[in-house]
This record gives C-alpha cells, sequence and structure tokens, in this order.
C-alpha cells in the first residue's frame, strides 16, 4: 500500500499529488500522518512535483533507498501515460 500525508499535516494540496493519489486509487492509497521513522522503514519512497512529475526519493539522511524500485517506477510510468 502507498502512504501519503494528509493535507492537515500542513503539506501543499497539489496537483501531482491529487493526480497520483486518483490513479493509485483509495484501495492501494492511504492517507496517513507519518513520522521519520515510519519513512525510513519504507521500502520505497517518492515525491510529486507540478513539473517533475513523480521523482524517487533516493536518500534521506543516511539511509538509501532503491533508485528504480519497482512500485515508484510504476507509479511514475501511470502518471506520465494516464490520460
Amino acid at each position: 500500500h502507498a502512504h501519503a500525508p494528509p493535507l492537515a499535516s500542513g503539506i501543499l494540496p497539489g496537483v501531482a499529488r491529487a493526480r497520483v493519489l486518483a490513479l493509485i486509487g483509495p484501495e492501494r492509497a492511504h492517507e496517513t500522518a507519518l513520522t521519520l521513522a515510519d519513512v525510513l522503514a519504507a521500502d520505497e519512497v517518492f515525491l510529486t512535483n507540478a513539473l517533475l512529475g513523480v521523482m524517487p526519493v533516493c536518500t534521506l539522511d543516511a539511509h538509501k533507498f532503491p533508485a528504480y524500485s519497482p512500485e515508484t517506477t510504476a507509479v511514475r510510468h501511470l502518471f506520465a501515460t494516464a490520460p
């Protein structure tokens, strides 16, 4: 499952974020209050941006995430190709 911080946490209600959540669908994407420990425990992490789309996070502090992880790659492809 994918987890995104809720808007109430202070993040911007971005267009790319909303589109990714809609493309993934509510059965796979959940808004969840996330801690740093939650993020560091994740298998994959990505950010969204209206200009860049879906961008994988490769490092956070000293922690490394896979650059070409399967779910992030699938979401990037879906974001780029969906009408």
